[in-house]
């Protein structure tokens, strides 16, 4: 699988753009905060504490600690995967492993999701491929989480009584996934041929100038879509994680004495993961919680008990993946000043290449 290396030269011959409209990003936060605090205001509405103590205190440690290391295995699996697309540019993975920790880490604490970038930034510095084709794998690895849990979503909840715009976001993460495979199959094949074009056009606008690096930098790493291997190891690991962060939730709600069963877990995480896609604070706070309520009633538990469920289980999952982050940033040459100021220059240098997947719903960001 060859990767083209020729970038550089192109930079040289073309004008730098200016840097992102900054206005667009303090509106945007406006709006995430701002749906963020509404919604947990309703969920905090919701809680009575006197009996949140009570099922705090009757909660079955095993089967949440039991979630807990099922989370760290998602984030093996998750590294596993990536390293697999990257093997031939000389990645190690205890550091892919770590890049994925920090890009956790840096999502639960920062705005706008800046982990893809940092994750991305940190393992190219330990391998021979360019930044821009290591962002392409994990444009890659998004577009094939985005096409299973399309599928997940629309098989877990279509049985179930939703809001009308729980079911038009169900409607337009199917749709958007089907334009996303095609336009990415499509692309993988022709390649080369939009890669000459793109190095022989020099823009001269602001916006136009962003494109084409974009483009660059996607079409440089599509070489992995071409490897039936690595698109069967991505699909096979995507679905596999998708059944862990099942399980994640299942264990949780045993633990909290919620009874549903493995079905009933799978509608709820699919729920939550179409409404963690709305603009939100940084570890979906709020949303998280909120969709969870939304989901466990559609599944005929009361409020009180739903929200002090989406409170407990996100505080506990969230921290131990937290923890994660921690260790590897301790572990790392990088302080978290160093990985905000990476965040600032590659966000500056490099617009948003990628395809968001739904996160998984174990932890704040991922």
């Amino acid at each position: 699988m060859h990767l083209a290396t020729d970038t550089s030269a192109a930079a040289k011959s073309c004008p730098e753009p200016g840097p992102p409209d900054s206005g667009a990003k303090l509106r945007y936060r406006v709006l995430s905060y701002s749906i963020s605090a509404i919604v947990l205001a309703y969920v905090v509405w919701q809680l009575r504490l006197d009996r949140l103590l009570d099922e705090i205190t009757g909660i079955r440690w095993p089967s949440l600690l039991m979630a807990v290391s099922l989370g760290v295995a998602s984030v093996a699996v998750q590294s596993l995967r990536w390293w697999f697309l990257m093997r031939r540019g000389g990645a190690r993975y205890s550091a892919v492993l770590q890049a994925t920790y920090l890009g956790s880490l840096v999502n639960q604490l920062l705005p706008l999701r800046p982990g893809e970038v940092i994750r991305g930034v940190v393992v190219s510095r330990r391998m021979t491929w360019p930044l821009a084709a290591v962002f392409s794998t994990e444009a890659f690895e998004r577009v094939c989480d985005a096409a299973v849990a399309a599928v997940f979503i629309w098989v877990a909840v279509g049985n179930l009584q939703l809001p009308a715009a729980v079911n038009v976001a169900r409607g337009v993460i199917g749709g958007g996934a089907v334009v996303i495979l095609v336009a990415v199959t499509v692309l993988a094949w022709r390649t080369q041929r939009i890669r000459g074009r793109l190095l022989a056009w020099c823009p001269t606008r602001r916006f136009t100038g962003w494109a084409k690096r974009a483009l660059l930098g996607f079409t440089e790493g599509l070489e992995v879509a071409r490897n039936w291997k690595a698109v069967a190891v991505t699909l096979v690991c995507a679905v596999g994680m998708v059944l862990i962060q099942i399980t994640i939730i299942w264990l949780s709600l045993q633990a909290y004495r919620i009874d549903l069963d493995f079905g009933g877990a799978a509608a709820l995480l699919a729920i939550i993961t179409t409404g963690t896609l709305l603009p939100s604070a940084p570890g979906n706070i709020g949303s998280w919680q909120f969709f969870c309520m939304i989901g466990l009633a559609a599944l005929g538990t009361e409020p009180a008990a739903a929200a002090g469920f989406s409170v407990v289980a996100y505080a506990v999952l969230s921290l131990a993946s937290m923890v994660g982050g921690i260790v590897a940033l301790a572990a790392s040459p990088f302080s978290f000043a160093d990985l905000r100021r990476i965040r600032r220059h590659k966000e500056r240098a490099l617009p948003a290449s990628g395809v968001q997947a739904p996160a998984p719903a174990y932890e704040p960001e991922m």
